[in-house]
């Protein structure tokens, strides 16, 4: 049995078509605002992706540099790599992790070092001394 499309009102509509689905995706700046034009749920966008072999746009070396470039002179170099990575898929940009660690690594050398001063400083283990075990509940109360 086909899967029933129902559009954001809840009406039955017909499935769109591959090309439908392309154009919406290629046109819209995110999934969601591809599935909007659809007047369908963005689960049933990723299940037409899918469904039609509609792949993500795999970037080049240049692109993701200036990608990177944008969103750390944007943001704080201390967004970490999930923030990134957000970032990419909500441009609907695919990038292995190998491959945009290299491009955060080339782009700043600062990236490194608050890496390092939160290592070696900020996260700092205390060594306590206490008579037994079951002693110290709590290091800071």
């Amino acid at each position: 049995m086909a899967p029933v499309f129902k559009n954001i009102h809840g009406d039955v509509v017909p499935k769109p078509t591959m090309e439908e689905v392309t154009s919406a995706i290629k046109d819209s700046r995110n999934y969601i605002r591809a599935a909007y034009a659809l007047a369908i749920s963005v689960r049933q966008l990723e299940y037409l992706r899918k469904l039609y072999g509609i792949v993500a746009e795999e970037i080049s070396d240049e692109r993701l540099q200036e990608e990177v470039r944008q969103f750390y002179t944007t943001t704080a170099i201390s967004n970490g790599e999930k923030n990134f990575v957000a970032h990419l898929r909500y441009k609907r940009l695919k990038v292995k992790r190998r491959k945009h660690r290299a491009a955060r690594r080339a782009f700043s050398e600062e990236f490194h070092d608050y890496r390092k001063y939160r290592r070696d400083t900020a996260m700092r283990r205390r060594v306590y001394s206490v008579p037994g075990v079951h002693f110290m509940w709590h290091g800071d109360g």
